[in-house]
This record gives C-alpha cells, structure tokens and sequence, in this order.
C-alpha cells in the first residue's frame, strides 16, 4: 500500500479511504474524466491505496495538469453525476451556521465545522492552517460558538495577535452577548515613575506628557480594544514605546511590589483583574495562561465551580480553550517553569545595591561561578546540562548562594534589583528538588557564565492543564512537523492520545505559489555611502513604481533609512513613511494602513521591529485579493 494525499467536495466523516478507494476504482473502470472543481472548496484527506491505483491517479493527474488532490476530486464528483445524473440528489442539506461563520473565509468553514464537533466531544483539536487563511476569524468564531453552550472560554495568543482577536470578536453579536474580557499580565504594563524617571534623562518630550496625562491608550489598538471590553486600557507598555521606541523594557516594566500600592499603573492592573467577571470570553497570553495554571496546580483546593476564577482571574474549569499561535505555547510553560541566575549581573547588583549581607552574598556567588566554568571546561567549552542530584559540587554551592541571597536586606532595593535577586533565591532553592534539571553556560562574547535551573519533565504540569479544560483547540500555520497525525506536538504538550483529534491542514495554492525573488543588488558594497544610497534608492524606485500594492523596504539602521529616504522623497514624497526613533513601528503601521485605504501605495522604509513579521494585510478583504 502506498500514502497519497486526495481530495473531495463532501467526504464522510469516517471510513474515508475505503470510500475514496471505491469511488476512484470505479472512475478509472468506467473511463471517466475529471469534473473541474473550485479548489478552496475541497477537503484533503491522506489515503492508503494499491500502488497500481495510485500510480494511475499520479499518472492521470499529471496528464491533466492537476494536483492528485484537485484530480481524484473531479473523478469522485464524475462518479457522482455518472450515478445519478446530477449531484443535487447527493447533497448534504445546509447545516445551521454557527457564530460567526458568515466571518471565516470560505476555504475554513469545513475546518471550522469539524473543529467544533470535535471539540463538542470533549477533544484536544489540532488545527493546522495557512498564514494569511484568517484564523483569528475561525479562532473568534469558534469561541462565539462555544459561549453559546461550554461555559467559560479561554483564548491564548501572543500580546500582537489578542488585538486583532478582540476586534475579531467584536463582529461576531454572540461574542459580544457572551461578553469579552482581557487579562493583562503586569509586564504588559509600564511602572509610571520608572518611566517617567527615563523620560526625564532621555528628553523623551512625548512620553512625559502622556504620563502626565493619565497614560490613556493612544495606539489604535489600545484605543479599539479599550471601546470593546469596556475598560480604559492605560500605561500600556505598548503605548509608551509607540512614543519612545528605544525605551527599556525591563527597567520600566510594572513588577509586583509591596511599595505600589498607590501606583496608577498597579490599580488598572487590578481593575483588569477584577473587572466584568461575567464575560464568558476570556484572552489572556500564552505566558498569563501558563502562570495560571501553575499556580492553580499548587493550590490544595481544586474542586472549584465553572464560575470560580484563578488567582490571575482566569476562569479554574475552562469549557473551551483556544491556543493560537500553538506551537509558541511549550515555551511560555518552559519559561514559567524555568529560574535563570546571571551571575555578572547579580554580582553588579550586590556591589552597587547591597549593604547588609554584601560580602557572603559575593563569596557565594563568586565560588558558584567557579563551579559553572570548571563545568563548561569539563564539556568541552560547551553547554552544561544535568540533574541537580548528579552535581553535589554545584548543588551544595547553590544552597550556600541560596541561604547568603536570603540573607541580603531588601528594603533598600530597587524593584527591579528585588525581582532579580528573588527570582536567583528561587532558583537556588529549587535546584535541590526532585526531577530539577540545571543548565550551565557562557555567555557568547565575554564568557560570563549563567545558570538555569527548570523542571526536566513538563509532563505533570501539561496534564493538569487539560484535566481543568473541557474540551480545546490548538491552532497555528506550523502546527504539523511529521505529518498530519502531529505525533510531535501532541507529545510535547503532553495532550492525552484519548484525547487527541488531528484535522487535515489547509493550504491554499495562493499561499504555497513561489515567492518571485528578484536578485538586484548594487555595485557598491552597502557601506552607507551617499552613492550606495544612490544606486539601491533606484532598484527601490524601480520596485516601487511596479508594485500593485504597498512597499516595504528593510534597512539596517535608522541611518541608512534617512539615506534613502532623501533619495527617494523627489519622485515619492508623499508616498514616504520613514521610521526613527521618534516614528515608532507601530506608528508606522498605522500610517501604512491609513495611507492604503486612502488609495496611496506607501512606501515604508523600516528597521528594527519592521523585520520581525509586522502583519500588514487588509483585514477587509479577502486574503488573495490583498495587495
């Protein structure tokens, strides 16, 4: 037998390739030809079959200049009308449409289907589906649907996808009856006085007046999901680096802290917490999800009602769980899971911070980074990696350096010192049980070496999170790596095989079709000479006056940007959007989109976040018609 990939318009839910075997049999018998089909209509589906009937559908479809898939359906639909003169008679009648479905592109609604009768069973679906196919609308849709009846629904997505998926929401009514709410992590916040104390040294002129003025959402998504939850969405640390791209992150971060009490930032976050506790649709991040449910694990009492929430304000029994952009959600469990100690830096915070407890805390630090180069020179200059209980040497050093961080006087610290220091306690003390796994190495340029200590098995904690969820969805474009039974990812995420239930991924031709590259490159090295500017601002002329919809040219640094863009702005002034450190990326898309709709084909000339997959489609229309 040999594995070729079909097609059809409406295959049985079971016992597919004993129907495809019988119908292509008789195709071939009775000397059939293809009916030509829509190909966003098919289902695909694998099938075992006799190698002398899949050699002749390989044979034919290549005579026919089709796709097996493409091929093997219009055999199929020729049974059909050869059977019984029309398929009219074959016809499924028209189910009732589900929430929101009118929204998904046509090509997902068979996905769509298939996803929520699974997960009306109680599965842990896999869904694979092509980048650009609008799986924000499938994933909104079928939290819609399932509010109807699954009680709480929990959607996970990184931070730059929830936006698109509450707007998403807000078009589908049942999701707006059902309510929508969003659960911010602190990080998601910035801390107003660590902000604004950088603002000051930095002469971020803008950033101070918004602090200034409340911190009140001024991105457009910040401003469009804050009309949609119904909650004033302030101090986003969003919508502090949409004003100052250059702003550090982990300083100015919102941290917990027994001092903020008073903090305005601290206050939106607990109102995020405890605000419309009614709504049945919950988005939250992958990393909120995971914080969740390990804190939800070491709770004693986990016999809570579908109404109780977690101490994070996620719902404790979820009905329905959707984790978009799946394949990112291992590493947020990871992370949560896993405590690093850097130690140069935490040897700086001691020195500069720390009176009280300032000597021990560095012998003990000092003797543990020994410990860690001995080890790296022991493997061979490369990264260390084993259980706790196996190191005595580096275990004994770890509770030393454990018991001497405890011992350091905290009142005098920084927030951000004190949250350093306590997640290097943290690990200290957790390398010393069970099951923990360490991990050793130096860092690439100066060979400063740093520790990590994290669970060596996830297993126990993924479990315990399908136990809480009554049924799930896990959808991404890279969700299968060997095949369409995803053996991989199910294992990974630990999903119970009982459990598990793998649809058929969608990719479109108009996504698989080959990327046309043009290989234009200057005579002169990029150097960031005024005649390198010269030349490359010409191939990107060229480019842009042939262009059927917007241009996104990626340069270096801001330097080589304003190069460019000196060179281009005589003949596409008005087309020009230049990114600095004062026209954040985001402030970009945004003039991107303003621009397109107003029929003018933008020229964007980024750098920085504009390299890592800004999603610059027009959600209005459909996916092949976006220029």
């Amino acid at each position: 037998m040999i594995t070729i990939r079909l097609g059809a318009l409406n295959p049985p839910d079971t016992n597919r390739s004993a129907w495809a075997r019988k119908l292509l049999t008789l195709a071939i018998e009775l000397e059939l030809a293809p009916v030509l089909l829509p190909s966003h209509k098919l289902t695909s589906f694998t099938v075992s079959m006799p190698p002398g009937l899949g050699k002749r559908i390989k044979q034919g479809a290549n005579q026919a200049k089709l796709s097996p898939a493409d091929y093997s359906a219009g055999l199929i639909e020729a049974v059909h009308i050869e059977k019984f003169g029309s398929t009219d008679d074959i016809r499924k009648p028209e189910p009732a449409r589900l929430a929101g479905e009118s929204l998904v592109h046509e090509i997902l609604r068979p996905l769509m289907r298939r996803a929520h009768q699974q997960m009306s069973g109680g599965k842990v679906v896999f869904v694979e589906a092509a980048t650009g196919t609008g799986k924000g609308r499938l994933i909104s849709a079928l939290a819609a649907e399932a509010a109807r009846s699954a009680g709480r629904i929990v959607i996970s997505a990184p931070m730059t996808r929830i936006w698109r998926l509450i707007a998403d929401l807000s078009a589908i009514p049942e999701a707006n009856e059902a309510g929508i709410r969003l659960v911010l992590e602190r990080q998601a916040l910035i801390s107003p006085a660590a902000a604004l104390g950088w603002a000051q040294d930095n002469d971020a002129h803008e950033l101070i007046d918004w602090i200034n003025t409340g911190g009140k959402p001024i991105s457009p998504n910040a401003i469009a999901a804050s009309k949609i939850t119904g909650t004033q969405l302030c101090w986003l640390l969003e919508d502090a680096i949409y004003l100052a791209e250059n702003l550090p992150i982990n300083a100015v971060a919102l941290r917990e802290d027994n001092d903020i009490e008073e903090c305005e930032a601290e206050k939106q976050f607990l109102a995020l917490c405890r605000g419309n506790t009614e709504a049945a649709i919950v988005l939250c991040s992958h990393h909120s999800l995971a914080s969740h449910f390990q804190l939800l694990q070491t709770q004693s009492d986990n016999e809570a009602d579908d109404n109780h929430l977690g101490p994070l304000c996620i719902p404790v029994k979820i009905g329905a769980l959707l984790v978009d952009e799946a394949h990112l959600f291992e590493d947020a469990m990871v992370g949560i899971n896993t405590n690093a100690i850097h130690l140069r830096s935490l040897q700086r915070l001691i020195k500069s911070e720390v009176t009280l407890g300032k000597k021990p805390a560095l012998l003990a630090v000092a003797a543990l980074e020994e410990i860690c180069k001995r080890l790296i020179q022991g493997n061979e200059g490369k990264r260390f990696s084993g259980l706790a209980t196996e190191e005595s040497e580096l275990a004994a050093a770890l509770k030393e350096t454990g018991i001497a961080l405890s011992a350091i006087n905290q009142k005098k610290l920084s927030p951000g010192s004190r949250s350093v220091l306590n997640v290097a306690i943290k690990a200290c003390n957790s390398s010393s049980k069970v099951g923990m796994r360490l991990q050793v190495e130096l860092s690439p340029v100066r060979n400063h070496p740093s520790l990590m200590v994290g669970r060596s098995n996830l297993q126990a904690s993924m479990e315990f999170m399908w136990d809480q969820c009554r049924s799930a969805a896990l959808i991404s474009a890279t969700l299968y790596s060997d095949g369409s039974d995803s053996k991989l990812i199910r294992w990974k995420l630990s999903v119970p095989p009982a459990r598990a239930a793998y649809l058929p991924s969608v990719h479109p031709d108009w996504v698989k079709a080959p990327v046309r590259l043009h290989e234009c490159r200057t005579a002169i090295p990029p150097d960031d000479s005024d005649q390198w500017a010269e030349e490359a601002a010409a191939i990107i002329a060229d480019a842009a006056a042939k262009a059927k919809g917007g241009t996104l040219v990626l340069c270096t640094s801001h330097r080589n940007a304003a190069s460019l863009e000196q060179h281009l702005a005589a003949n596409f002034g008005p087309r020009l959007i230049l990114q600095t450190t004062n026209n954040s990326a985001a402030s970009c898309v945004a003039r991107y989109r303003e621009m397109y709709k107003a029929g003018i084909k933008p020229i964007w000339l980024g750098t920085g976040a504009a390299w890592t997959g800004v999603d610059l489609s027009d959600h209005d229309v459909e996916p092949a018609e976006d220029m």
